[in-house]
């Protein structure tokens, strides 16, 4: 009984995080059978906190004499959380705190905003005075205008904004007065040399080269027209695809959304009761596809044996002038302006699609095989094909067709198949506004498979249509036939086209722009 209550003792002091007092307590513990192991833990734990506070303190104290406090603070801070009953502790906290306000001072004075945030971000926050936040909030904004400001290509409305707000907030500084001055210069020679906009000749119906891609719109009756003209553009081709596979109308049924949380072999058995489900048919569904440039949204339903799009929604991305976008954030924005301007029923069908340079597309031509060993099939070809460990991954793959219409019983060559893979952090991002929103995805798909689907409703393809889709800051190259389907996406889009010309010819971006859309003008 006396053991126990010492037991008691010494974990009341752990508890209190009195470490010395609790090891003493610990000694003056005969050892009984009842109560060894719990002992052997409790000392254990006690060893590791009194040899963590050890090291926290001769760390502490080589600093101290070599005069190295800068970033300090962060050990001590570590050191005081373990021992909050130390006498010296919050004085020494308090003595770093000016020692990093002063030196962040320093850094403001040379204008190196960057260095103040960092140097003050040490501070714990408990400590952190309103000055000291406003301080903090400053130097980020002025390092974020600061970059804009020295690396953007040309003078538009959002860099002067910038150059504005970076004059307000450091206008002593003669490094920004000649930088300011210089885009004064700038935007007064591109404002002689500028034509009026409405000089702009409008762009042309279809490609210079092949058949435009509204050629193959997806047959559907239109009951309310997408754009005001009753033109496709290509994300909303892409949102048709999308809300095809929603009710269940799509060619390719791939989804990247989680099926399971268990090993490979519980992925693959989800892969497969999915694939059971793909031929249910809705009544309607949306297809939303989120980009860095806003959201377009296509709703498709049902009338009879046709499909009627009942509405199509875009919302243009507004960019903010005062701090960097954040995508999470843009995207939930978005998201939550498309539940402002729309009614959805708690059992709407959903597809959202996924930028086609975050995922990892692969075309595959399996082995002649029955089709119960398909599985087993795509499964090994996965594991060749992508450079992770499947369980890190979300993966999905559509067979084909034979080009006969059956599959094939003998012979070197089987079917093909598309093999589509993500990691599974990216599609917990995309996901997080509609978890947010209480809203239930029911599927994720490429961006490219749903051109794709878009273009194979309603189409009896007899050869290979290739398109390419050049995007904001995305291209994507997608070769779609009777029973393959094959497609890359790079990095490259009309804004980097635009930059180029910009830097390589001197010009404006208004001027970039128009040589980019009319290029027999140049």
């Amino acid at each position: 009984e006396q053991a126990e209550n010492n037991l008691e003792v010494a974990k009341a002091f752990a508890e209190s995080r009195r470490y010395h007092e609790a090891a003493d307590a610990l000694e003056n513990i005969p050892v009984t059978g009842r109560t060894q192991k719990e002992i052997e833990r409790l000392r254990t734990d006690i060893e590791q906190k009194l040899a963590a506070i050890q090291e926290l303190r001769e760390h502490v104290q080589d600093s101290l004499k070599q005069q190295k406090t800068i970033g300090l603070i962060a050990h001590v801070e570590a050191w005081r959380e373990l021992q909050p009953h130390h006498p010296d502790l919050e004085k020494l906290i308090r003595k770093l705190v000016d020692v990093q306000i002063k030196a962040a001072q320093g850094y403001r004075r040379a204008h190196a905003y960057q260095q103040v945030s960092e140097c003050l971000e040490l501070i714990p926050d408990r400590l952190l005075g309103d000055s000291v936040r406003r301080l903090i909030a400053e130097s980020k904004s002025l390092a974020y205008l600061r970059d804009e400001l020295r690396h953007a290509p040309y003078v538009d409305r959002y860099l002067q904004i910038v150059a504005k707000k970076l004059w307000d907030c450091a206008g002593e500084s003669e490094w920004v007065q000649t930088c300011c001055q210089k885009l004064k210069q700038k935007l007064q020679r591109s404002a002689k040399s500028a034509e009026p906009l409405s000089t702009w000749a409008p762009p042309p119906e279809q490609p210079y080269l092949g058949i435009s891609v509204r050629r193959y719109a997806p047959q559907v009756e239109t009951k309310a027209a997408p754009n005001t003209d009753g033109r496709a553009s290509k994300t909303e081709f892409a949102s048709y695809g999308l809300a095809l596979q929603a009710i269940g109308a799509a060619t390719i049924n791939t989804s990247l959304l989680p099926q399971t949380r268990g090993g490979l072999k519980e992925r693959l058995q989800g892969l497969v009761r999915s694939r059971r489900k793909s031929g249910e048919q809705f009544a309607e569904g949306w297809g939303i596809e989120i980009s860095s440039t806003g959201l377009k949204a296509t709703q498709l339903a049902r009338s009879g044996d046709r499909l009627e799009v009942v509405q199509s929604i875009a919302l243009a991305l507004q960019p903010s002038s005062s701090s960097a976008p954040d995508q999470t954030l843009l995207a939930a924005h978005r998201v939550q302006q498309f539940l402002d301007k729309v009614d959805l029923d708690a059992d709407a069908r959903i597809a959202v699609g996924v930028s086609g340079i975050h995922i990892l597309h692969r075309s595959l031509v399996l082995p002649a095989t029955s089709k119960d060993k398909l599985a087993a099939a795509v499964q090994f070809e996965a594991k060749a094909c992508i450079p992770f460990d499947l369980s890190e991954v979300l993966w999905d793959y559509h067979v084909f067709p034979a080009a006969d219409g059956s599959p094939r019983k003998s012979g070197a060559e089987g079917r093909h198949a598309c093999l589509i893979a993500v990691k599974e952090w990216r599609i917990d991002e995309l996901l997080r506004p509609f978890r947010d929103a209480e809203i239930d995805v029911h599927a994720m798909q490429s961006g490219c498979l749903a051109v794709a689907n878009a273009l194979l409703y309603g189409e009896n393809l007899i050869e290979d249509i290739a398109i390419v889709d050049i995007g904001h800051e995305t291209t994507d190259l997608i070769v779609v036939g009777p029973n393959r389907c094959w497609s890359r996406s790079w990095g490259q889009g009309i804004k980097q086209c635009i930059d180029a010309l910009v830097r390589g010819f001197k010009l404006t971006r208004t001027e970039a722009t128009r040589v980019f859309l009319q290029p027999e003008t140049a």
